[in-house]
């Protein structure tokens, strides 16, 4: 997949800032200001969550991750919020995605439980395996 001028200027840029830390997407914004057009949206008045620009980047690093390049692009997000983005290495990006899924798998568990533990008052339902089936305490 061919990556247009926009795409390139942010792929050179995390190259040159993003190698050990995360850049911010406003520090993104701010140094590309010509490709996005942020400035001109925040003169404007428009926030955040409803910035062309910020759809736009989020699309060119889709392009980029999907596309032949030697390196992906790695968000992080802390506390539910987007801290950054930083490049990351093909095997860096798969130990990332199987941390993920083990956090993911962990609170699944967690939640089991939790629900199992509920189940176990009187004339609540426990989850089996094969289905349901409604729990009957003794008091």
């Amino acid at each position: 997949m061919e990556l247009n001028d926009r795409q390139l200027a942010l792929y050179s840029y995390l190259i040159d800032n993003s190698q050990t830390e995360y850049v911010s997407k406003y520090m993104i914004m701010h140094y590309l200001d010509k490709f996005y057009g942020r400035d001109e949206e925040l003169m404007r008045g428009i926030p955040d969550y409803n910035s062309s620009a910020y759809r736009t980047l989020r699309s060119d690093i889709e392009k980029i991750n999907k596309s032949s390049a030697q390196y992906v692009i790695l968000s992080h997000i802390e506390k539910g919020q987007l801290k950054g983005y930083k490049l990351a290495t093909k095997n860096e990006q798969i130990a990332k995605q199987a941390e993920k899924l083990q956090h993911q798998a962990l609170r699944l568990l967690v939640k089991a439980r939790e629900l199992n533990r509920k189940a176990r008052n009187n004339g609540q339902i426990r989850m089996t395996g094969t289905g349901t089936k409604e729990i009957k305490s003794e008091v």
